[in-house]
């Protein structure tokens, strides 16, 4: 093989390169927006499914609210409510007389 055989054998394998990184570089172009737009289509996904997520989660705390404003009251780690005598030593709660009511018994009898 002559000299000028191999410089034009060796131009045309560094053409078939040329072409082959061309074709690598379109396909990597390609990929590239193909991973761009999946990524602004996941942004864009993320974005209305956290509004729609934070939308919930606030209608959640207002009921949460409103139901706590229908709780009883406490204080002191105690439900506020009819008094309850303490009880004396020994754990007993004393009764006066004047607590006792007479039953109503009238017509039971039929």
């Amino acid at each position: 093989m002559s000299r000028l055989d191999k410089i034009n054998k060796a131009l045309a394998d560094l053409k078939k390169e040329e072409i082959a990184i061309k074709k690598v570089k379109d396909f990597v172009a390609k990929q590239l927006m193909i991973v761009q737009a999946e990524e602004s289509n996941m942004k864009s996904y993320v974005h209305k499914h956290s509004a729609a997520l934070l939308k919930k989660q606030l209608a959640e705390n207002e009921t949460k609210e409103d139901s706590r404003s229908q709780m009883v009251p406490v204080q002191n780690n105690q439900v506020q409510g009819p008094m309850v005598p303490n009880p004396g030593p020994n754990n007993q709660i004393t009764i006066k007389d004047d607590d006792l009511k007479p039953l109503n018994l009238d017509g039971l009898d039929e």
